[in-house]
């Protein structure tokens, strides 16, 4: 072989080592993106909570959290946000998609949220990997003490016959309990004034001193007063009965048309989850719910447990979407 050649098959071997190491380096790298599940979670999972720390999410976001890394196992650590619940999903969305930062997105931030916001920081359905629905809870419909009703039916007589005059309570303009009270108008052909607070708790505790007639509550926080006299339950938002407060008739079997809202809470991904990690934790989460244990500490909780296979999650998401987003223009609720 001439020192041409020589020189010639020198350079080729250099060239073909370079793209062999350079394939393998590659490799290297895309492997963990492409979601290996076998050695999956290596390290702790960020659970966001896009709520501060004492409400009624913040509770089911730690029961979910905890269960799931006790299955998985991993060690798993909340993480809340405060400043609205958008920020806490944002940053969900811009997170890596590894499974090492998952989150709780609800009908707000999912349903709600993106009708009612001029601008929204993500996209609810393209941003996220639906990975299971977590819990539910139809709000209750609580009247002062002194309103003449027993049902829903009498409420809708009393209010018509008293137009402008009485008035609901929410924790804010857009959220599922202004939603609610806007459904029960449209479903009851009545006037009733509107009165946003800042906090359900606010709220309730007009409502109690008889400063507003109704409103749509959490039944876990309501039943105690209701219990004690201070309110009146005379029906529930979901289209069935809830096992928190199985005696109180659903306004659908109350006569006045279809009535079926019940805010949720899913866990999600950022987009482009890859599909092992998804299965993985889909499979993780589904094991936990199959548990009566954790069904009925979800129920000691205020949460009803209904979970759905994939599928008909997104067919959930899609339908619960197009119905409070109706419901939001109605309203005339807008942020800007």
């Amino acid at each position: 072989m001439s020192a041409r050649d020589h020189n010639s098959a020198t350079a080729a071997l250099s060239r073909r080592s370079a793209i062999v190491t350079g394939v393998a380096a590659l490799a290297a790298t895309a492997w963990p993106l492409a979601g290996r599940a076998d050695d999956y979670p290596s390290r702790p999972i960020k659970v966001i909570c896009p709520y501060p720390v004492g409400g009624s999410t913040n509770i089911l976001v730690r029961i979910v959290a905890h269960a799931l890394g006790e299955q998985l196992p991993a060690t798993t650590v909340v993480e809340n946000k405060s400043g609205g619940a958008n920020i806490g999903m944002d940053v969900l969305a811009r997170s890596a998609p590894d499974g090492y930062t998952l989150g709780v997105g609800d009908v707000s931030t999912h349903c709600i949220n993106p009708f009612l916001y001029a601008r929204m920081p993500y996209d609810a359905r393209a941003d996220f990997t639906p990975l299971g629905l977590v819990g539910q809870t139809p709000t209750l419909l609580l009247v002062h003490p002194d309103i003449p009703a027993r049902n829903v039916g009498e409420l809708i007589a009393h209010a018509k016959s008293r137009p402008g005059k009485m008035s609901f309570a929410s924790s804010g303009n857009g959220t599922s309990t202004h939603i609610a009270g806007e459904l029960l108008k449209l479903r009851g052909g009545v006037e009733i004034v509107h009165v946003p607070y800042k906090s359900a708790s606010q709220a309730l505790i007009d409502l109690m001193a008889g400063r507003v007639d109704m409103m749509f509550y959490h039944p876990a926080a309501s039943i105690p007063f209701i219990k004690d006299g201070r309110v009146r339950s005379i029906g529930v938002s979901s289209a069935r009965r809830t096992a928190t407060a199985p005696d109180v008739v659903p306004i659908n079997e109350q006569g006045i048309g279809p009535f079926d809202l019940a805010p949720w809470w899913v866990l999600y991904g950022p987009a482009k989850l890859p599909a092992p990690i998804t299965q993985r934790l889909r499979t993780a989460l589904s094991t936990v719910q199959a548990r009566p244990e954790f069904t009925k500490l979800l129920a000691t909780s205020g949460f009803d447990s209904q979970p759905l296979p994939p599928a008909e999650l997104d067919a959930f998401l899609t339908a619960e979407s197009a119905k409070w987003g109706e419901l939001v223009k109605r309203s005339g609720a807008r942020i800007d």
